[in-house]
């Protein structure tokens, strides 16, 4: 009876070795298989990302060039979220391929003769968000900084004052980095054939507030001025509606209406 009890411990016995045996084969095979789909999962991840940044690297050298903004807004890749952009901005960023200048802005640096990366300076990022769009005139610089441009004040303003069609108010500011941006919205849409007819209007109606020139000066820049982009009265007529009647007062005080041809 011992005997027997005993055989039949010794089978039960070998019977659940053989079945941990097979267990741990089993298991041994089950990890192997997924091991195997894991490292095929992480090579296509890999290879995914790999093309991605590759086709991003190369629609970016194919559009811009270096110590050029660029803006995230802009890029359009078919296939590639947003989020995706975004990661792969990042590590470009973290390989130091392209530098992040603000929110948004990127662009290829180069080096300097000081061992240092470049940095953009605000217009050219202030030019490239509010006022080009696709390539085409949307904006132009207006109030104290255009009249230092062409002469008329000797102020610096510690802002920028721009007039763009991405404007939807009269006045807000914004920050393109550390720098203080004013946009307004034009009078009426900005476009490459009417800009500096509209930014040379703009600055006349105010010119008894920002200009520092006054009287014989003031006429002689001015007429210099549109001598120099080939702007005739005949441009401005179609716009006057657009401003106060003391646009017609600026422009006799100034000379215009008397040196150019109507």
């Amino acid at each position: 009876m011992l005997r027997k009890i005993r055989g039949q411990f010794l089978f039960r016995n070998c019977h659940h070795h053989d079945f941990f045996k097979s267990l741990k084969k089993s298991q041994k095979d089950i990890a192997t298989f997924m091991n195997r789909v894991i490292m095929k999962q992480i090579r296509k991840q890999y290879f995914h990302f790999y093309e991605v940044i590759i086709m991003l690297l190369d629609y970016l050298k194919e559009n811009y060039t270096v110590n050029e903004p660029i803006l995230v807004s802009d890029i359009r890749i078919d296939g590639l979220s947003d989020n995706a952009l975004r990661q792969q901005l990042k590590r470009l960023t973290d390989e130091k391929i392209i530098l992040r200048y603000d929110t948004g802005v990127y662009y290829f640096p180069t080096d300097t003769p000081w061992g240092e990366k470049s940095t953009l300076f605000p217009m050219q990022v202030i030019d490239a968000k509010y006022m080009k769009e696709e390539g085409k005139r949307c904006g132009y610089i207006s109030g104290i900084n255009f009249a230092n441009q062409i002469g008329l004040t000797t102020q610096v303003p510690m802002s920028y004052e721009i007039a763009t069609n991405k404007a939807t108010t009269d006045y807000r500011e914004v920050k393109v980095a550390k720098t203080r941006v004013i946009l307004r919205k034009p009078k009426t849409p900005i476009t490459e054939s009417n800009y500096q007819t509209l930014q040379l209007l703009d600055l006349i109606k105010d010119s008894d507030v920002i200009c520092e020139a006054e009287g014989k000066q003031l006429c002689n820049r001015v007429q210099a001025y549109m001598k120099a982009i080939s702007l005739q009265f005949k441009d401005m007529k179609p716009y006057l509606d657009y401003y106060p009647d003391k646009i017609y007062k600026n422009l006799y005080e100034m000379g215009v209406l008397n040196n150019v041809s109507t």
